[in-house]
């Protein structure tokens, strides 16, 4: 490499560096900021700051943690759970997300029944639920190299006895691998279910607010999405029940 493209690159490199730098102290400082905010109180101060930080393409689940329990001070239930929910997507095992997420769900005006599962379904959940979809995905992914290699094996070895078990182990490893897999896939499909942030709202039986209401629902209330046309989305309630929302009501997990 010549002298000046070695220089070059060491500038291009110290460029990036500096970048990471100037962007993870930026974060420190919003993240300080906002702390020093909630402990004094300053509820709308620690919100924005935490919102600058998620703008910025940042996200763990302390920030959203941090987020929801601001947003729980201020009575912004629906917000204070659509945070909560984020927060224990990215860490399902952390017991204080599930404390504050249980004591908001009291809170929360709709106590609609909802409809059992089989039980093979609340089992996938409780399963799926243990780990994050990242989680699962790299233990997936894990068995699944772990399989090309014994399948490798299989392929190049000595002995017929190193070909049996390489065989044997690399297909069982790649079944294995299947199961973290869908777990992650199911994971990312509850993206699929979103959070009413109003205080009020109608639940229509068409896309259009002339149409009729069936009821009322009211913020922090869990829905799954099942369609959209425009600016409407169809869901489904907890108890069963289907009808249309718009979008400016309702906030994505």
């Amino acid at each position: 490499m010549k002298p000046t493209r070695l220089k070059k690159t060491l500038l291009l490199l110290l460029l990036v560096v500096q970048i990471a730098t100037g962007f993870t102290q930026t974060i420190d400082e919003a993240f300080g900021i906002a702390n020093v905010a909630y402990q004094e109180k300053d509820y709308t101060t620690a919100i924005t700051q935490y919102q600058s930080i998620l703008q910025q393409g940042y996200q763990s689940a302390e920030l959203h943690y941090n987020l929801g329990n601001a947003y729980y001070r201020m009575q912004q239930l629906g917000k204070a759970v659509l945070h909560y929910e984020r927060a224990a997507r990215l860490a399902p095992n952390d017991k204080d997300i599930k404390h504050n997420l249980s004591i908001v769900n009291a809170q929360i005006k709709d106590k609609l029944e909802t409809l059992p599962n089989f039980f093979l379904i609340d089992w996938w959940n409780g399963l799926r639920q243990q780990l994050s979809s990242n989680t699962w995905a790299a233990i997936g992914i894990t068995f699944f190299w772990l399989a090309m290699a014994a399948l490798i094996v299989w392929q190049i070895g000595k002995t017929r006895t190193q070909r049996k078990w390489g065989f044997f182990i690399g297909i069982t490893l790649l079944f294995i691998s299947i199961l973290p897999i869908s777990l992650a896939a199911a994971n990312t499909k509850d993206s699929e279910q979103a959070i009413v942030i109003v205080e009020e709202i109608a639940l229509k039986s068409s896309p259009d607010e002339l149409s009729a209401s069936i009821l009322l629902l009211h913020e922090g209330l869990k829905v799954n999405l099942l369609d959209k046309i425009g600016d409407w989305y169809k869901v489904r309630l907890p108890n069963g029940d289907e009808g249309w929302l718009s979008s400016e009501i309702i906030e994505i997990i």
